[in-house]
């Protein structure tokens, strides 16, 4: 009997012990965090995508995935009040408890009215230092743990006052009170640490992201950028660094040492673009009035080689109709142009394009020449008809009736005498 008080004082004294140590330690543990990851699942059982997940009364927010998830890290809650919001859902859900180094699992049903319920008892994770025992119950934090004769051990302790002062990992059911059920205690459990080398990819005070790692700092975490000794503002995005600390449950690191040197030297700048075609539509053409033109877009080129699309347009002069204003060598017939008449211009624009882009439009004038004038008309001609031998002081008609005019004109007559002869006698005139 005297022996059973002893063991008793014994474990009652580690008790006290552990309790203060965890108690001391209590600002720098890795288990400061909770972790919280939770499926959603519409009234149809399908995935509740998109819905704004957030802790009432905090900033904490997140948005459930494609698969209806989410997942949220941060100072402990205690109880806590799940918000879910979105199309046709506006509900709250009472959570038992997100305390110190939990990870707590929950599935949640929504009913067609967009009123959510969880799907049994939330599932745990809990790493920590065993600070107390009494009777069948571990204190681990801020958290009860109950084991019974269901709960197994990877190696079971002959009481459990011989947990006091270890680190286990402890993994059961969270009941509506926040406590926990075990089914399964790993005693002996160290926290693993971690070293590694990479870049900081982003910066969320008092965390960081450095090779995919969420990295939390505290006031204990020591940091160097260049050997010197900095504080959590002196880190920046790009700066490669060594890193150390502890894993906790959730994959997260409690980061112990941080030591950045240079910046990542920067990415090179990504190749310039390719340069867009250039449009050529061709020398300018001086043509006959109705004559068939010939637009030659085929001096237009891509510098990569790539097949172009043309366009063509017409912006000035008489409107023509080209055979086909996206063919690299339409073709038209020039407007008619009377003689008396100015030349016509015709303009047309180009333009080219491909995967690269669209040119800049190239243009091409046309000139039509008028029609040529017309020949002069031929003059009338003019027939006096045959001569005539006549008597003396006969009646003579003169007959221009053969005269004609190519154009069939009226013509218009007007005899003139152009010779008289007589002959000289001693006796008359002739």
């Amino acid at each position: 009997m005297p022996r059973m008080i002893q063991d008793v004082r014994w474990a009652a004294l580690l008790s006290i012990v552990a309790a203060t140590l965890a108690c001391n330690q209590s600002s720098t543990a890795p288990h400061e965090r909770f972790t919280l990851q939770a499926r959603i699942a519409a009234a149809d059982g399908s995935a509740a995508q998109a819905l704004k997940a957030d802790i009432a009364g905090t900033t904490l927010s997140a948005q459930t995935d494609a698969a209806g998830r989410f997942s949220l890290s941060a100072a402990p809650q205690g109880p806590a009040t799940l918000h879910l919001s979105g199309p046709g859902v506006d509900t709250s859900i009472q959570l038992p408890g997100l305390d110190e180094g939990l990870s707590v699992r929950v599935a949640i049903g929504l009913s067609k009215e967009g009123q959510g319920n969880l799907k049994g008892q939330p599932e745990v994770n809990l790493r920590g230092t065993v600070a107390s025992v009494n009777g069948n119950d571990l204190r681990i934090a801020s958290s009860t743990v109950h084991v019974d004769e269901n709960t197994e051990f990877d190696s079971a302790p002959s009481t459990l006052s011989q947990l006091v002062g270890q680190v286990v990992n402890v993994q059961g059911l969270q009941a509506s009170n926040g406590s926990i059920q075990a089914a399964n205690v790993k005693g002996n459990a160290k926290n693993p640490s971690i070293d590694f080398r990479a870049a900081i990819d982003s910066i969320a005070a008092p965390d960081l992201i450095a090779g995919g790692k969420t990295l939390h700092t505290t006031a204990a975490t020591r940091i160097k950028v260049l050997g010197r000794d900095a504080t959590f503002a002196n880190l920046a995005v790009g700066q490669v660094g060594r890193f150390k600390g502890t894993v906790l449950a959730d994959g997260s690191v409690l980061a112990e040492n941080i030591e950045t040197t240079a910046a990542a030297k920067p990415p090179p700048p990504p190749p310039p673009p390719p340069a867009p075609p250039v449009a050529n539509a061709g020398a300018a053409q001086t043509v006959s009035s109705g004559a068939a033109v010939n637009l030659d877009g085929s001096a237009s080129a891509d510098a990569t080689g790539i097949a172009l699309n043309f366009q063509w347009t017409q912006t000035a002069g008489p409107l023509v109709t080209l055979s086909g204003a996206t063919a690299s060598n339409p073709f038209f017939t020039a407007p008619t142009v009377a003689f008396d008449q100015p030349a016509a211009s015709l303009t047309f624009s180009l333009v080219v394009s491909d995967a690269n882009g669209t040119s800049a439009p190239s243009t091409v004038s046309i000139t039509v020449s008028p029609q040529p004038p017309p020949p002069p008309p031929a003059a009338p001609i003019a027939d006096a008809g045959p001569d005539q031998a006549i008597a003396s002081g006969a009646f003579v008609t003169l007959d221009g009736t053969a005269s004609s005019d190519p154009a069939g004109l009226a013509l218009t007559f007007a005899w003139t005498q152009t010779v008289s002869r007589r002959r000289s006698s001693p006796s008359r005139w002739w």
